[in-house]
């Protein structure tokens, strides 16, 4: 894929999948994301296994994927970077309106129980009042692109 073609595929999906470095095998989980100035943001919950590895080494495989059921088209991205967790709080607060109105535009209210909250809930209990914990991926050391051929 092109760069073009790598920044549509990023703008257009919602989730990615997340390859975290564990002890003795990798570790891996989707995740909402939003983009800002061409960074992406995610929103972990405050505990887990996920937590401890970033912990300890936060290097990651953060990928992305436009697929046909019977594969005849795909996209996908794969991006090797660092998490670095977002500490200023004007970025914090505006990635986490973000990942609420896409939320609420584009997924469904179950997908917040991977935010860690109940399904019961809307995408407005995403707020900067709560302790959310967000992180950047940073740090870019390889993006690559593949795309099914062009017929």
């Amino acid at each position: 894929m092109n760069p073009k073609e790598i920044q549509e595929l990023l703008s257009d999906e919602k989730i990615c999948r997340i390859a975290f470095v564990g002890k003795n095998f990798p570790y891996i989980a989707p995740f909402q994301y939003v983009r800002m100035n061409e960074s992406i943001y995610v929103h972990f919950t405050n505990y887990g296994k996920k937590i401890r590895l970033i912990e300890n080494n936060n290097k990651v495989c953060l990928t992305v994927e436009k697929l046909n059921a019977d594969m005849s088209e795909f996209k996908f991205v794969a991006i090797q970077g660092e998490l670095k967790k977002v500490q200023e709080k004007n970025e914090r607060a505006k990635a986490i309106q973000m990942l609420a109105s896409v939320g609420k535009e584009k997924l469904s209210t179950t997908f917040l129980a991977a935010h860690g909250f109940s399904t019961k809930e809307e995408w407005d209990v995403i707020s900067e009042e709560k302790p959310l914990v967000i992180f950047k991926l940073d740090k870019i050391n390889r993006i690559l692109g593949l795309r099914s051929p062009i017929k």
